[in-house]
């Protein structure tokens, strides 16, 4: 289970390109009263940069990993490096990527994928 230092609220950090994508799962976010939105950033890099100062900014990272040029395996495994202390979760929009298994074996603490034939 991930505990959160901020009360009873789970501090979530959005990475994404898209700002469509960081957009709803804010409104998510925002919407359950268990959750806050601890930081947004379009990039891994940036979010690093932004939180390099900051141990703790966040419990859980949503972040997409895909093949191609965006977020990889390998940035799971930098994002650990650099905060410990995360959940990394993974949002899968496509199957052309990683799958659970080697996206679980980098270090993600957990994996959503989003069939939008289904």
């Amino acid at each position: 289970m991930i505990e959160s230092t901020e009360g009873d609220k789970i501090r979530v950090a959005l990475v994404d390109v898209r700002a469509i994508f960081r957009s709803g799962i804010r409104a998510l976010v925002e919407s359950e009263p268990t959750l806050s939105l601890a930081a947004e950033a379009d990039s891994l890099d940036a979010f690093l940069q932004a939180t390099r100062e900051e141990d703790a900014i966040a419990d859980v990272v949503v972040l997409e990993i895909r093949s191609g040029d965006g977020p990889s395996l390998k940035d799971i495994q930098s994002l650990l490096v650099h905060k410990p202390t995360v959940a990394p979760v993974v949002f899968a929009t496509s199957n052309d990527g990683p799958g659970l298994q080697e996206t679980l074996l980098a270090g993600a603490r957990g994996y959503l994928y989003a069939d939008s034939a289904h």
